[in-house]
Formats: C-alpha cells, structure tokens, sequence
C-alpha cells in the first residue's frame, strides 16, 4: 500500500485548534470578580454591581464577590453596601478588606468614630491587599483630622504616602500631598503646607500632558490648588482656561467669578455672575456672590436687592446674611445690619468671632463705642488677625481719647493690610491732641495721599498746617504756611469750605503773600486767587463778618 498521499495530505493540512480545557465555577466565578474590579476602576459602577452579582449566583459564599459590590454599590450611594460588606466578613472574619468596607461606609455616612475603629480593624488583619494599605491610611488620617487628633493625622498620611512609594514606586497620585497639605494648614504649618500644594500643582501638570482628554477635571482641580495657595489670580485663569475649551459647566462661570473676587477684580466678577444669572435667574450662589461684588463695588444698593431676593427663597441662608449686613451698613441702615448679623450668628456658629466683628464695626458706627470695644475684644480672643476688629479698635478707642490702644491697633492694621487714610487719619486724631507735632502732621499727610479723594483728610491737614504755622508767633514759617495753602486749596476742589477755614484760608494766603522774599509774580497770584475767594464768598447776603474784613481791601 502506498501511505504518500496520505502522509501528504496529513502534512498540508490545517492545524488542529489547542485543545481548552472548561473553567471550573471557581475560576468563572474569580474570572467575574477580576472583571467587576475592573469595572471599578474605569468608573463603571453599574455594570461593576451585575458582574459581581454573577458572581454571587455562582458562588454565594465567595467573600471577595461582596466585596466588590460592596465597593460599587458604596459609589453609587446605595445604603446596601453596609451588607455586604458585613456579609463579607461573616464569610472571612480575618479579611481586613471587609473592615475597609465598612469603614469607608461610616466615613462617607458622617460616623466619624466607628469609621476609625474600622479602619484600625483593617490594619491589624492580615488579608488586606498591600495595594489598599494607602487608602486605609488615607482615611484614617481624615478620620483623625475631622476628630480633632492633627499630630495623629499627620502620622498616618506620612505611613500611608510611605507605603504607597513602596507599592507604587515613583508615584503619581497627589492625593497624600493634598491631605498632608490640609492637615499642616490646620497645625498652622503653613510654609510646609504650600510646599506640599505646590508638589500637588507639579503632580496636576504632569497628568495634564499625559491625559490631555481629563483637562477639565484636572484644570478644576488646578484652580482648587492655586486657591489654597493664595493665587488667585492663577486660579482664575485655569477657570478661564476651562471655560475657553467649551467644556466648562455653569457651575464653572461660578467658581471663576469667585476666584476673580479673591484676585481683587469686582467688576470682572460681576460680569460674569450677570452672564450666569441671564440664563439662571434663581442661582443662589451666584446671586450671593454678585451681591458681594457690587458690595466691593460701592453699588450697595444693587447688591441689597440681589441679597433680599435670596433671602425670599433661602430665609434661614446665614451667609447671606451676613453679606446683607454690609449691605446695610453701607447704606446706613446699622439697626438692620445689627439684626441681620444676630441672625446670622445663630445660623452660623463656625463663623460666630468673625461675625462678632463685624458687630464691633457697627457698634462704632453708631457710637457705641464700649459695645464696638467689647465686641472686638470677643472677636480677637479666638480671631487675633481680624482685620474688621483690629479696625473697630482703632475708631471706638480714637472716638474715646484711649491713645494707647489705637496705636497698637493702627500698627497692626498697617502691618496687616493694605494701606488706606484711616488708619492714619485715627492715629493722627490722637496724636493732634494737644499740638500739631511733626508725628500729628505725618499722619495726616500719610490720611491724605493715602485716600486723595476725602475732603475731610484734606482739611484736616490744612487745619493743622495752618495751627503748625501760628505756632511760630509773629513769624509764620513760609514752608509751613506753603504747605498750608496747597492742602487748602485741594480741599476748596474737593468740597465747599465752612465761613471759619475759608477765613483761615484767606488769612493764610494774605500771610504767605506779605513775607519777605516772596516773588513777585506769585504773590500777585496769590493775590488774584484771594480776590476770587472774595468774590465768591462775597455773594451771600448775610456773609461772615470776618470774611468781609479779610475781603475789604480785595475786592
């Protein structure tokens, strides 16, 4: 018999397939719960909660499938996932995953204590994936950090950043530099808190080139980390950068218009609180923070209206309240602010010192200065850098001639903040008492330039300027007296003059125009510029007899 063709055909002929052997139902069963785990970590929770549950009709005692529905059914919010977690470890007693479960269940439910001992449960067991170390840690540390225990906090979130550079190597999760960042912040550690939010922005930039398609989230998040470090205006350009790629929610324009107000640009917040409000008229943040801004503005009147009409819909919004009392204060109206910030406090008691100041300033503006002082005092014991304390210090003290405390309390305002007149002008009231000394006259120039536009600054120097000049008798100082009259002269430009400074006013120019060695075209100057006073001052019918005789021999 010839076995060539047979042995041809069986060498050209196609290969059989491998031979696979059936899963058993505990591979299948494994096989669904890697793939539900999967699920998880792409964000599909839906499909993540039927494949584990595929699972579980396999293999109803099977431990880690009820884990991971436990963790999906956890993301979703649903309530069940307790259950699971419990039934996991009635199945597993040594699982420190199961106690994981339930920890993180506690923690996001608001049970801040049984959350913790949870979390210790998990670490002293010993199935507990060394992947989920990290976040056992992370937990706990907020858990600690929500509990009041700081120095506890800070030691778990270095374990837990410890050994996630173990597991993971190089990392690049932010997440621990972030919380470290929260917790150093509290402890008052702000310098090594910025270093750790600076390592988070360095973190966010790297993802950002390599995930360019989770731009706005990462952008968000950006914007969150420049806001902690006090840049607000970088803040404010990652939500316009946002914004720009059209993929920005409304809840974005929202967030960038607060980060512009913290950048100190009003106007450029309430255009884009405006442009949110044309299309969502009943916005309540953006409402509250548009309220703000025309506060910062000086358009409180505007902000009023805005700030009622939440109320209308949010009554009990302390917040809001709040803001509505600058409102108010602003317009004059101190009852109502007094009013408002009562209720404001009883809504708010986290903010109840910061809102106590605020009654101090309002005190001092209705000259209740030993009410604004005790306030104040109230306020700085828990607050000791509150600026509107601090302030309400300075003008009750000043009000009440108590030199000693408005000096510290003006030195801390200008060490503090931004400078303005009054402060300057409140330390100068002090300083002015008995005599216009050169620290008097210093303060009042500094009131001056600092807040060019108060009439009231203006004259006050030219008052002591020209009382600095009668000081030296029979021979006024011609600098003195040249001072005198530009600050005069700017607070004529500013508003009309009473018949007394106009007088002082017209003494002075008649004074400066009679000393030696004058030049002659400025004292003809001077003198025209008299003479026009005169005029002007001279129309009444019932002028001041002083003004007359000084206006005699101008007319």
């Amino acid at each position: 018999m010839n076995l060539l063709p047979l042995l041809l055909a069986a060498a050209i002929a196609p290969p059989c397939r491998a031979f696979q052997f059936p899963l058993t139902q505990m591979q299948k069963v494994r096989k669904l719960v890697d793939e539900g785990q999967e699920q998880l970590q792409r964000g599909d929770y839906a499909r993540a909660i039927e494949t584990c549950e595929s699972a579980l009709r396999l293999r109803a005692d099977y431990a880690p499938a009820y884990l991971c529905r436990s963790e999906a059914r956890l993301k979703t919010g649903d309530p069940q996932a307790r259950q699971d977690a419990v039934q996991a470890l009635r199945l597993d007693p040594a699982s420190g995953e199961a106690y994981r479960m339930l920890g993180l269940y506690e923690f996001e439910s608001g049970r801040t204590e049984e959350a913790l001992k949870d979390f210790d449960r998990a670490l002293e067991r010993v199935k507990l994936k060394p992947d989920e170390v990290p976040n056992v840690y992370y937990y706990r540390a907020r858990s600690k950090m929500k509990l009041g225990d700081l120095p506890g906090a800070l030691k778990d979130a270095e374990r837990g950043m410890a050994v996630l550079m173990g597991v993971s190597g190089n990392y690049f999760d932010w997440s621990f530099h972030s919380l470290r960042a929260e917790i150093l912040r509290k402890l008052g550690r702000t310098a090594e808190a910025d270093k750790d939010e600076q390592k988070v922005l360095s973190l966010l930039d790297e993802r950002l080139l390599r995930r360019p398609e989770e731009s706005a989230q990462l952008l968000r998040m950006k914007a969150e980390s420049h806001g902690l470090l006090r840049d607000y205006n970088a803040a404010a350009q990652d939500y316009a950068r946002l914004l720009a790629k059209g993929e920005g929610l409304p809840s974005d324009r929202v967030e960038h218009a607060d980060a512009l107000l913290n950048a100190d640009k009003p106007a450029e917040a309430e255009k884009e609180l405006s442009l949110v409000l044309s299309l969502s008229p009943k916005e309540l943040k953006a409402l509250r923070l548009r309220g703000y801004a025309r506060i910062r503005l000086g358009r409180s009147a505007d902000a009023l209206r805005d700030l009622d009409e939440i109320l209308r819909m949010a009554p009990e919004d302390g917040t809001t309240l709040g803001y509505r009392a600058m409102a108010r204060s602003d317009l004059e109206d101190y009852a109502g602010a007094l009013s408002d910030l009562g209720r404001a406090q009883a809504l708010l008691p986290a903010e109840a010192d910061a809102l106590e100041a605020r009654k101090a300033f309002v005190y001092s503006k209705l000259g209740r200065h030993e009410d604004a002082l005790a306030a104040a005092d109230k306020a700085l014991k828990r607050r000791p850098e509150s600026i509107a304390a601090h302030d309400a210090v300075a003008r009750s003290a000043s009000a009440l001639g108590r030199c000693e405390q408005v000096e510290a309390a003006v030195a801390w305002l200008l060490e503090k903040t931004q400078q303005s007149g009054e402060p300057y002008a409140l330390r100068a009231a002090c300083r002015c008492r008995d005599a216009a000394s050169d620290a008097c006259l210093a303060d009042s120039e500094k009131a001056a330039l600092f807040s060019p536009d108060s009439d009231t600054y203006a004259l006050d120097l030219a008052r002591r300027q020209r009382s600095r000049a009668e000081s030296h008798g029979t021979r006024p100082d011609a600098q003195a007296l040249r001072r005198c009259l530009r600050s005069f002269e700017k607070a004529a430009a500013l508003a009309p003059l009473t018949a007394q400074d106009l007088s002082s006013y017209l003494r002075s120019i008649s004074e400066f125009a009679a000393l030696p060695g004058i030049d002659a075209l400025e004292s003809a100057g001077l003198r025209e510029k008299a003479a026009e006073l005169c005029r002007q001052s001279l129309k009444p019918r019932r002028a001041n007899p002083e003004i007359r005789r000084l206006c005699a021999d101008k007319k």
